[in-house]
């Protein structure tokens, strides 16, 4: 099993779905594995993908990402999925880590 992890903002219409329901739908998309949410703004919300290349037949390319992109982006009432991190895009700066910290001690 090959996943690779896509980092993105995703625009949605909070009329249509609910924040719930649109991580929910992006979980359902073809090639996602597991996704988390961090709410951003009404209608958006950063989010960490998780895709499984294997589901595709292939390595994880920038067609899998174009593809599994289309997916989320297909889903009725999300306007728009733009990366902010994933292997094909680097980090123009830190978005959203949704993985819990330890707190530091000193």
């Amino acid at each position: 099993m090959s996943v690779e992890r896509i980092k993105g903002v995703v625009s949605f219409d909070p009329k249509v779905k609910s924040p719930g329901q649109v991580l929910s739908a992006i979980r359902a998309a073809e090639g996602v594995v597991t996704a988390r949410n961090t709410p951003l703004t009404k209608g958006k919300m950063a989010v960490l993908v998780k895709v499984d290349s294997d589901i595709f037949r292939t390595k994880y390319n920038e067609e899998v990402e174009n593809t599994v992109v289309k997916n989320i982006t297909d889903i009725k009432g999300i306007f728009s999925f733009k990366i902010k991190e994933s292997p094909f895009v680097q980090p123009e700066k830190k978005v959203f880590d949704p993985t819990p910290t330890a707190p530091q001690s000193n």
